[in-house]
């Protein structure tokens, strides 16, 4: 340390002196709040390493940790007060140490530390007024001389402040260290100490739970949504693990305080496959369930936080088909006694007709609705504002022309994801649309090339007859052999088509059109054809009406063989095939 130069005012003479004491002052104040500081942290890290272990082989819920934290703060503060207060409570001034450098010196029998807390009191402006300034002066000077000579710094105390230090790094190493090995444990600690949820890492782990066919993600470290379960139904429960794969696991219910119910859940396979399984399911399944519970799933050493099952209202749907028979069918079955009830899921329909859907739930809104048909859906339409009735435009589905049999299910979906345990079906089953029935007689099958034989027919249809005609052929013996010609059929009947109920009616067939001749037979076969609208009709024909083709010689020859009775109808009969007395 220089001495101070000749000439320099009193005040400055022991200035450098001064800066040296006042440096030593600030590295005691330094060393001393070292000293608290790592007796302080070493203290929390074994609070907190403490703390680690409790939490670890409890693992509690929150009020649990708070105390744990609670704990871990009464332990630093013990150790504050006991290790660390004591040292930060010391203040001292430059006085102090000047004094605490002359009793170094004295103990250690060395003058050089003599008078010098005198020195830096008469350097002070006061000393003035205390007595001989010339005292005064000859002391700060002696001092001054020996500045240089004094070893401030040497006299500052650090063996306590080594062994805390060694003591801090060796237990900051073993916390790092096992931070470093268990990177999952430490940031589980942490969080818990945060009051946060999650949990340590476990040699099990659930990857996913599902109940009744919904996923409801683990509550493992955070809050899970509820699960929506239908009230009063089955309730299936599948838990897939991964791991450390037990033979089962468990999943406790707790509907309230005194009602609890534990479900066993074995693994799906057997026991000694699971070590050769890097996954597998666990399945269980409740009855019924009719209250809200509280749920928890256990596998091996893992385990989930507490979710809610909560219980809901399925939808109660119902289902009305509105059958829209083809046009042609539709006055007849108006008129039908025997149509079925609104509510009829299985139905008779005709066929072409188009089948509406009405869906309406009593009880909650839906989601969606949908038909399926084999293989296929078809969405259904909204149609109220509270989204509980719905309605299939059978626009481009099997339902718009039905042309055969088929099963139908509705499928509906709520808002909660639910759907009724029975959802409606039915089936739509083709009601035959027969083909019309018809019947031909006649008095006699003896005509005249151009008679006009009076047929008398009856044709009756389920809903209509579009018309009746007659096919001709004719059975003609030529020098070549028999021949058959065929004519073109005659009217008998057509126009509007009309609902056929099997009256008896009468035909005058023009023979004269057909180019008959003596000795030909006439083959006549009434047909009808039924009225379907755009689509064709179907036919039916009576038996065949065979005529032989004579002169009136030869009816009168044909009728003298008939039986007496008959004989008085010879003039009658005649009449008829000359086309006197026809009936309209």
């Amino acid at each position: 340390m220089a001495g101070p130069k000749v000439g320099e005012p009193p005040m400055t003479r022991l200035a450098r002196l001064r800066a040296d004491i006042e440096a030593f002052r600030r590295k005691r104040q330094s060393v001393r709040s070292a000293t608290a500081y790592c007796a302080a942290s070493t203290a929390l890290l074994w609070a907190l390493g403490g703390a680690f272990l409790i939490d670890f082989r409890v693992e509690g819920g929150v009020p649990f940790r708070l105390a744990l934290l609670f704990g871990v703060a009464a332990v630093v503060a013990w150790a504050w007060q006991r290790w660390a207060r004591p040292w930060l409570a010391t203040r001292e001034t430059d006085l102090d140490v000047a004094l605490l450098i002359e009793d170094q010196y004295r103990a250690a029998r060395q003058p050089l530390g003599r008078d010098l807390v005198a020195a830096l009191q008469f350097e002070s402006p006061e000393a003035a007024s205390w007595g001989s300034v010339a005292l005064e002066a000859v002391v700060v000077e002696d001092v001054a001389e020996r500045a240089d000579a004094i070893d401030v710094l040497s006299g500052v105390r650090t063996d306590v402040l080594a062994r805390r230090a060694m003591l801090l790094l060796s237990t900051a190493i073993v916390v790092a260290a096992a931070t470093a090995f268990f990177p999952g444990h430490a940031i589980a600690f942490v969080n818990r100490m945060l009051l946060g949820r999650m949990h340590y890492p476990t040699a099990t782990q659930v990857e996913k739970i599902v109940i009744n066919g919904h996923e409801a993600p683990p509550a493992i470290g955070r809050e899970a949504a509820a699960v929506a379960c239908p009230q009063g139904q089955p309730l299936s429960i599948e838990v897939f693990g991964r791991g450390e794969l037990p033979e089962r696991g468990r999943i406790e219910l707790s509907i309230d305080a005194e009602r609890k119910l534990t479900v066993d859940l074995p693994a799906v396979v057997k026991a000694e496959e699971l070590a050769d399984r890097d996954w597998t399911a666990y399945v269980g399944r409740i009855e019924r369930l009719n209250d809200a519970a509280t749920y928890q799933v256990f596998l091996g050493d893992a385990w989930t936080d507490p979710a809610r099952i909560e219980l809901v209202a399925v939808p109660v749907v119902d289902c009305r088909l509105i059958v829209r028979p083809p046009d042609y069918a539709r006055a007849a079955l108006a008129q039908d006694r025997n149509a079925p009830s609104p509510g009829a899921r299985n139905l008779e329909v005709l066929e072409g007709s188009r089948v509406e859907v009405e869906v309406t739930s009593r009880n909650k809104s839906l989601a969606s609705a949908t038909v399926a048909i084999g293989e296929k859906r078809y969405a259904l339409s909204q149609t109220s504002d509270d989204a509980r009735q719905w309605r299939l435009d059978p626009a481009n589905t099997p339902l718009a022309a039905l042309a055969g049999e088929l099963e139908y299910t509705v499928i509906t979906v709520d808002d909660d994801g639910l759907s009724p345990e029975r959802p409606p079906r039915g089936s739509l089953r083709i009601k035959a649309d027969r083909p019309p029935r018809i019947s031909a007689q006649v008095k006699t099958r003896h005509v005249l090339p151009s008679g006009r034989p009076v047929i008398e027919y009856r044709v009756d249809d389920d809903y209509g007859v579009a018309r009746v005609e007659a096919k001709a052929t004719i059975l003609r013996e030529t020098p070549d052999g028999p021949q058959r010609i065929a004519r073109p059929p005659l009217a008998v009947a057509a126009g509007e088509p009309t609902l056929a109920g099997g009256e008896r009616r009468s035909f005058a067939a023009p023979l004269a059109s057909l180019a008959l001749e003596k000795g030909d037979r006439l083959e006549l076969v009434f047909e009808a054809t039924d009225y379907r609208g755009a689509s064709p009709g179907k036919s039916a024909a009576a038996d065949a009406l065979v005529f032989n083709v004579t002169d009136v010689a030869g009816i009168e020859s044909a009728v003298t063989e008939i039986d007496p009775v008959l004989e008085q109808q010879i003039q009658s009969l005649i009449q008829d095939q000359l086309g006197i007395g026809e009936s309209k």
